[in-house]
This record gives structure tokens, sequence and C-alpha cells, in this order.
């Protein structure tokens, strides 16, 4: 889950301080109408004049140092690496992204984010961002939910139902404006859970059976639903999906879950016979649905490297840390820590369009940049 209005920024923030950290470098928005971009590390501080165009360019997030990753150096800024591009796609893909593909992957984004229509750039790019993490064939439901209660991000359901990607919260929180900025975050939140997909695939891959005991582990289903009850009483998305499972309307299912919190919070959810019959249904059908979804890819060798992260991501399934438990521990536990990493690659794809074109040898691509 990417829950962005807790730990990203503020309103304010996403608006002119946009700031991005990358080991001991910092870049800063002044928040002034000044067009100067401070870059910042502990043996020197550098001020670069420049264009407001630019500096709007460069304010994405961070976008500048987002796409370099740990490589970013001072120099790297002005002359962009295409052997970094390639290691930060490969890494993000879990396959080896070749050099000779990237021009025709970015050619593609950058049609994405010229879109202006809200709907059809979301569509079109969950479409190209799924073909790209490998599940082109794969019918992986979207849904793409309208209401602005105030929650930035997504969702990935591992028990089939797919995608839900909060687009209208988002554009209000970014000002009201579909621009530059509010597409960058998009697809951050879109690449955040395509990893959490990708996590998914490596415990199947890994072991169907030690992933089903994950969910239905006594100590983190509980933690789940206490959180996940949180989560729905502040978001009717969330709560929807406690209605279908339970047959009620949404103010039914409301009330019950008030009541019922309390309880699982003090003596457990195995108190109560439906949450221990509807757990049970829902990591079933998680397990079968997803199973389904990658059947056609091989079991991984134990004792492989996949092998063995996918037992880390399913030990981290079993002792998952919410945002409501820890904040911190939640953002740096493996499965959020890969998904936010995998965001900040995607939320650097328009800089690197912009920097970036002219290393190709191939001329058709060298046509400028994105904006």
């Amino acid at each position: 889950m990417y829950i962005d209005a807790l730990n990203r920024f503020s309103a304010a923030k996403v608006k002119i301080t946009p700031t991005q950290f990358r080991g001991d470098k910092v870049v800063t928005i002044p928040e002034d109408k000044s067009d100067t971009l401070e870059i910042s590390s502990k043996k020197e501080n550098k001020t670069i004049g420049m264009s407001r165009g630019k500096k709007i360019l460069l304010g994405v997030g961070g976008i500048g140092l987002a796409i370099y990753g740990a490589l970013v150096t001072h120099r790297a800024v002005s002359r962009p690496s295409l052997n970094a591009l390639q290691k930060d796609l490969s890494e993000v893909f879990k396959r080896n992204v070749s050099k000779e593909e990237i021009p025709d992957m970015l050619k593609k984004y950058k049609e994405i984010l010229n879109i202006d229509d809200e709907k059809e750039f979301c569509e079109k790019a969950f479409k190209q961002i799924k073909k790209d993490y490998g599940y082109g064939d794969i019918n992986i439901p979207l849904k793409l939910d309208s209401s602005t209660q105030g929650m930035i991000g997504g969702g990935w359901h591992g028990d089939g139902d797919g995608f839900i990607i909060f687009y209208k919260t988002l554009i209000k929180i970014c000002g009201g404006k579909f621009d530059k900025l509010t597409k960058a975050r998009l697809l951050d939140i879109f690449f955040h859970e395509f990893q959490h997909a990708k996590q998914t695939e490596y415990c199947i891959r890994t072991s169907p059976e030690k992933y089903l005991e994950a969910l239905t582990n006594e100590k983190s289903a509980n933690k789940n639903y206490i959180n996940g009850i949180k989560i729905a009483l502040q978001y009717d998305a969330f709560l929807d999906r406690y209605a279908k499972q339970f047959n009620m309307t949404r103010e039914e299912t409301r009330d019950k879950l008030i009541k019922d919190l309390p309880i699982i919070e003090t003596k457990g959810y195995t108190y109560l016979p439906e949450y221990v019959d509807l757990l049970n249904k829902e990591a079933k059908s998680t397990q079968e649905k997803m199973s389904a979804y990658f059947s056609k890819l091989e079991k991984f060798k134990q004792g492989s490297e996949e092998y063995k992260q996918g037992e880390k991501y399913i030990e981290n399934y079993k002792n998952y840390i919410s945002p409501f438990e820890n904040l911190e521990l939640y953002r740096t536990q493996i499965i959020e820590k890969d998904a936010y990493n995998a965001g900040k690659i995607s939320y650097s794809i328009p800089y690197r369009l912009k920097s970036i074109w002219n290393i190709f040898d191939n001329k058709k691509y060298n046509n400028g940049g994105l904006w």
C-alpha cells in the first residue's frame, strides 16, 4: 500500500519545495520566487542559476537526483548516465533491461506524459508499466477511484482485485492541476504498487504454501485487521471492500467495524468467528488468484538469489509493520523500502527524458526533451 499523506509531504511542499536526498547530498527548490537551485553536500555548496522552466522541471520531486540513485554526483546532474538508467530500470523491473530497449521505452513514457486527460493518462500509464514489469499478458484489473477524501496513493490487492489508484485525490493535493508534477507523482504511485505485485510474484514462485501461512499467521492477521479497519473507517474505497465481504451496506459496515475494532484490539480477531472465516477465505483466494496470475512462470530454484529474496518478502508479510504502528519502520521494512525506491526511480523519468535524450546514437530519438 502507498499511503502518501502520512509521510511524503504536505500540500504546500508539493507546490514549491520538492526535495530529494541521496547520501549526503540535497537538492532544494527555494520557497521564494528566485530562479536558483541550490545543491549542497558536506564538502561544498553550489548555486546554479537556472530558468524558471528548468526549476519547475527539476522540482518534480527532486527528479534530477532521484534518477541516479546512489550513483548521483554533482557532475551527474548535468551529465546523465545511460548506464545508471539501465541499472535503475533493471533493479525496478527485476530483469536485465538492455540499452537497446531504453529509447523505445522512454519514447512510450514521453507520449504518456504528454496526455492531458486524467483517466486516459492513468489507463495508458498502467498498461505500459504493467508491460514493462512483465505482466503484459496478465489480466490485472485497474480501478480508478474518483473520490477526493485526502488519501494520496493507491493499493495492490493480492486477493485478485488488482490496483486501486486515488487519482482525483492526488490532483487535489497537487493544487487541482493535472500538470507535470501530478503526472510524475502518479508514475511514482503506479511503480510503487507494481513493485508490490512483483513481490507477490516472488512469494508465489518461492513457496505458495509459505505465502499462505504468512497471510494467515494469527499475530500478523490480527495487526492487519486492526490497521485495515482503521484505514477503512477513514476511506470509503476500503470500507466498501468490507461491505462487500460482509454483504452489508456501507453505513452498516461502518457501525460494525466501529463496534468490532476495540474487541479485536483487546481480545484478538479470533474472538469474532466471522473474521476468522473472512481471513481464511481471503487468504486462500489470494493464494489461488496470485498462483493463477503467475502460473506461467517457473518456480525459483531453492537456494537461488531469487528464492532467497522471495523468502525475505514472505517473512516481511508475516511480520508486516503498518504506518499506524511505526511510520519509520513501515518505510524501512523491505517490502515498502523496495516499493518506495521503485517510485523514486520512476518519479525521475520526466527529467531523464529531458536530460538523456541526446546520448542515443539513433537520431530518430534525438528530437528534444519531454517538455
